[in-house]
């Protein structure tokens, strides 16, 4: 199947919610916080981040996308 983007905007990182970090795999903040900072060496609240959010696309047999 393909994915569709469905919203992509900008947010502070420090704006992240509960369900947003769930919906990317983490149990809590403290171990978003841990990745992050393990990522990227560390964590300013006021970092600008890009959002984007995905679905899957009906399946369609006569669909072509490229």
């Amino acid at each position: 199947q393909s994915l569709l983007r469905r919203l992509a905007r900008h947010r502070r990182i420090g704006e992240v919610e509960r369900g947003h970090i769930e919906r990317e795999g983490f149990p809590n903040l403290t171990a978003f916080l841990d990745y992050w900072r393990n990522l990227h060496g560390s964590w300013n609240p006021s970092e600008r981040v890009a959002v984007i959010e995905f679905s899957l696309a009906p399946r369609c047999d006569t669909c072509r996308f490229w």
